[in-house]
């Protein structure tokens, strides 16, 4: 939505359910001919993913996806916290453009995955998590932490955009 002219309802080929991408045949789950932008993400297109991942791109797709937190560790206040699976850009192959936007190639955490989350409902802010004591012991001084300040991460318009077509992946008949 930041880095092309794609918006909800431009149509996306889907190819009918198979794409030849560097020789790779990726298949849908369904076939699909084409779907507005908003029903590629509703109903899961892996073809649809790939040919909007296309429009934005090698370079774009990796910084909205370091943007979010993804291939660091979050910073939480617990030992031992994975940084989650990201190949640096320059080690992508050609058919990674054709792995990544549909979810291959890369391994989250479950905090990461809640913490780019997250960022829709605060106002395209990436906020990094932490841990809050429910209860402070007795005779202990009160500990105050930094933390680093909340990142935009995307446009408030954008926010907006993305929510209503999250929202759509629930509400739509078919969605997944």
């Amino acid at each position: 939505l930041e880095t092309t002219n794609i918006r909800p309802q431009t149509i996306i080929n889907c190819g009918n359910g198979t794409i030849t991408i560097f020789g790779r045949v990726v298949h849908d789950h369904k076939s699909y001919a084409a779907l507005p932008m908003q029903d590629v993400l509703a109903f899961s297109s892996n073809i649809g993913a790939i040919r909007i991942g296309m429009q934005v791109g090698n370079q774009n797709l990796y910084e909205y996806i370091r943007r979010f937190g993804f291939g660091r560790k979050t910073g939480i206040e617990l030992p031992a916290e994975a940084r989650g699976l990201l190949r640096p850009l320059k080690r992508w192959q050609p058919t990674s453009i054709g792995s990544v936007p549909m979810g291959h190639e890369i391994g989250v955490t479950s905090l990461q995955l809640a913490q780019a989350g997250s960022a829709l409902a605060n106002g395209g802010f990436l906020v990094h998590p932490h841990l809050v004591a429910w209860k402070q012991a007795a005779g202990q001084p009160r500990q105050v932490m930094q933390f680093p300040p909340p990142v935009q991460v995307l446009k408030p318009g954008t926010v907006g955009t993305m929510q209503m077509m999250m929202r759509r992946v629930i509400t739509e008949p078919g969605g997944t």
